[in-house]
């Protein structure tokens, strides 16, 4: 079967990025660039034309929108688990593989994921192989007493979470008139005046979008307002795969906790969701993302 699917895609000219095959030789899967989907698939029709209309070979199935993600170095044949963490990074951004494919050679392994997670799946397959330090990127909202002495206290701890590897980026702060946000991270030294300065409003939805157009990878919503606007947004936060941290008293209903668990166990995303002490001014951050756990002390 093999050789007819190469011939058939010889004879029209399509070139063959990849191609994976089951050990029992019952099914072949093959890639071919989307601007020649059509053209292969009506290759296949009327090369397997006999053996499809006398139900000899399943239907022919067509998957479009799909991205490669390839993993190539000579270190791959001598260096344990690079397969392994390729794997346990993608399965950590929820990215469902479609394909893998392995050259002989041991020299480079590649998968199939949809095209909307190609960039997500780069990032984090990056991070995992090459970059030591774990990102966080942290979104507060409400900049009040609470939420301005734990700013505060992330500024103070900079060095300190660096020499824990932990690369963590306040992406955002917004109170209830303003959005100030950079995804590459805000400098804590005067985010005052720039928020004060900010001209964009505040809006949960933008927070979401932000995200989605540059692939962050452990969002974090810190919650420090006593918005039940905010709280019922949490749900939402959670689908989207943002961690939830949070002091605000409106958070804590039993229907509220409910619908976390039920966004949890459906979506499989392995977010946390963290509710604080609201009594007095101990409040401790906990468990702000998937990868390390965070204790910012008073």
């Amino acid at each position: 079967m093999a050789a007819r699917v190469f011939a058939a895609m010889s004879r029209a000219r399509i070139s063959v990025v990849l191609i994976t095959q089951s050990s029992s030789e019952y099914s072949i899967s093959f890639c071919v660039p989307q601007s020649d989907c059509v053209r292969a698939e009506r290759a296949m029709q009327e090369e397997f034309y006999l053996e499809l209309k006398e139900g000899l070979l399943e239907p022919l199935a067509v998957t479009e929108r799909l991205a490669i993600i390839s993993v190539v170095g000579d270190g791959m044949r001598t260096l344990r688990g690079i397969s392994a963490k390729f794997f346990a990074a993608l399965a950590r951004a929820n990215i469902n593989i479609v394909a893998i494919a392995q050259g002989s050679s041991e020299r480079s392994i590649s998968v199939v994921v949809n095209n909307d997670d190609a960039t997500t799946g780069v990032r984090v397959t990056h991070q995992m192989l090459f970059n030591t330090d774990q990102v966080i990127e942290v979104f507060v909202i409400g900049v009040g007493g609470v939420g301005g002495a734990l700013l505060e206290q992330l500024k103070r701890q900079q060095s300190w979470l660096k020499n824990k590897h932990i690369d963590l980026r306040v992406c955002g702060v917004a109170n209830s008139k303003a959005l100030l946000t950079n995804v590459h991270g805000l400098n804590l030294e005067n985010w005052q005046e720039e928020l004060a300065q900010a001209k964009e409003p505040f809006n949960l939805g933008r927070l979401i979008r932000l995200v989605k157009e540059y692939h962050l990878l452990n969002p974090v919503i810190v919650d420090c307002t006593s918005s039940q606007a905010v709280a019922d947004q949490y749900a939402d936060f959670l689908r989207e795969g943002f961690h939830v941290v949070t002091p605000n008293k409106k958070a804590t209903p039993r229907r509220w906790i409910t619908t976390i668990c039920c966004v949890m166990r459906r979506k499989n995303r392995g977010v946390n969701s963290s509710m604080t002490p609201t009594l007095g001014l101990d409040y401790r951050l906990l468990r702000t993302c998937k990868i390390c756990s965070m204790l910012v002390m008073n």
